[in-house]
């Protein structure tokens, strides 16, 4: 609920099969400058070390135009190699008209520096919008990995 309130990495056990990890936010926190550049570093040291990692949810708010510090975390994952899709969240509150110009001007922004769109899922946690939708795409990314053992 408040930008900066994650500022460890969380891990949580799903059915003692999988972990679903909750790592510090990169934009909008209230926090020192310092501190951000402090999550910012363990943050990235996680998600470059870690074999075992099938995916990144980058959370994009649907509300408001593309960020720079969202592009750039993207940016990021792509030049380091670490796969992930995108959940454009609480489109509870976004029209139809505004989620596709929000979505358009997302994608402009994006095919600058990519010759596609990754994956990506509408959310709504209160809706529980994509919930499906995002619970397939990780079924079917944890078949992957038991594949590969």
């Amino acid at each position: 609920g408040t930008p900066g309130k994650t500022q460890l990495i969380n891990h949580f056990d799903i059915d003692e099969t999988w972990f679903l990890v909750d790592l510090p936010g990169y934009g909008f926190a209230k926090a020192p400058k310092p501190e951000r550049q402090k999550w910012a570093r363990f943050t990235w040291e996680y998600l470059e070390n870690r074999a075992n990692l099938m995916s990144v949810f980058v959370l994009i708010d649907g509300r408001i135009d593309p960020q720079r510090v969202d592009l750039e975390f993207i940016d990021g994952l792509g030049g380091r190699g670490i796969p992930f899709v995108i959940a454009f969240t609480k489109m509870e509150k976004v029209k139809a008209a505004a989620r596709e110009a929000h979505f358009e001007a997302f994608s402009r922004e994006m095919l600058m520096n990519w010759d596609a769109m990754p994956q990506y899922f509408y959310t709504s946690a209160p809706a529980k919008q994509g919930k499906e939708e995002v619970l397939e795409y990780i079924g079917k990314t944890n078949a992957l990995f038991k594949v590969g053992e």
